[in-house]
């Protein structure tokens, strides 16, 4: 099969080829979809977690920056649920503690 803009667009991609390239660029998505379905305390946890692993540094830059929009994932969720609070005592608490 050759592969042409039009079937791009069409979506007549190869299964394997079609699936690497949706979950590089639907990796974010899915984790805001996973992040919605989660109750507020596993939210808090979670946010912790991003927060934290988003102020490391890595020899790896695609972790680090995989890490920070996963980060903002968790705050946009946060103010989404408008629960913002979440997201900034996760910042007060854990940011000292990673520098």
């Amino acid at each position: 099969m050759m592969l042409t803009k039009g079937s791009l667009v069409a979506g007549d991609l190869p299964g394997p080829y079609w699936i690497c390239c949706t979950m590089a660029t639907d990796a974010l998505a899915t984790f805001r979809d996973y992040l919605e379905s989660l109750p507020d305390d596993l939210l808090e946890s979670v946010t912790g977690d991003y927060v934290w692993l988003g102020t490391l540094k890595f020899d790896d830059a695609g972790r680090e920056i995989d890490f920070r929009g996963r980060r903002e994932c968790c705050r946009d969720e946060c103010v989404r649920r408008g629960t913002p609070q979440i997201y900034n005592d996760a910042e007060r608490i854990v940011c000292p503690l990673a520098a």
